[in-house]
């Protein structure tokens, strides 16, 4: 089992497509993320979450096909609040997660 945890401090790779398509890619797998970001209000909040169908609770599985743009939040499922939840990847001030 390998803990990753990466501190994050260069805004322009936050918001590149790249690293979009790359945190996508990671919240789809089986074992949980956790983000540390600067919510509006200026608070950091850590989460738990992820966006792997096996660990979300079937009545929480997303319906429809909503699309979020390019460049705006990304939206995951809060593992402890049992919630949906989004924060814009240019906030993110941590990522930590576990391959197991």
């Amino acid at each position: 089992m390998n803990e990753i945890n990466s501190v994050i401090d260069n805004k322009e790779m936050l918001e590149s497509q790249e690293f979009r398509d790359w945190m996508e890619g990671l919240l789809k797998e089986e074992y949980p993320i956790t983000v540390t970001f600067v919510k509006s209000d200026g608070t950091d909040r850590t989460m738990r979450c992820t966006k792997h169908l096996g660990s979300i609770p079937e009545e929480k599985h997303p319906s429809g096909n909503k699309q979020i743009k390019e460049g705006t939040a990304i939206r995951v499922f809060d593992l402890d609040k049992q919630e949906w939840r989004s924060f814009k990847p240019s906030s993110i001030k941590q990522i930590q997660f576990t391959l197991e």
